[in-house]
């Protein structure tokens, strides 16, 4: 008869035993979700900044063009000033 009193309640349950393997495991899960949120935010801005790069790319040409039809302009039609006297 003691021996099954012992048996039955001394025996530990499962969420005595492995709590904190369950608690580990609950926070690794949560902290892999916000990961992954904040991965796919991350390749959100990542895909915007090359769209802004290559915009700047096309801006940088315009204004080398710019700049190089106002070098042929003053190169070929030098201004002429006349002092003022």
């Amino acid at each position: 008869m003691h021996q099954m009193n012992k048996e039955r309640y001394e025996k530990t349950s499962f969420w005595k035993e492995n709590a904190t393997l369950l608690v580990n495991i609950g926070a690794i899960v949560v902290i892999m979700v916000f990961l992954w949120l904040i991965a796919d935010k991350l390749i959100d801005i990542v895909s915007s900044v090359s769209g802004v790069v290559a915009e700047a790319g096309k801006l940088q040409e315009a204004q080398s063009n710019i700049i190089d039809s106002l070098n042929r302009l003053l190169t070929s039609n030098p201004v002429k000033t006349t002092p003022i006297t």
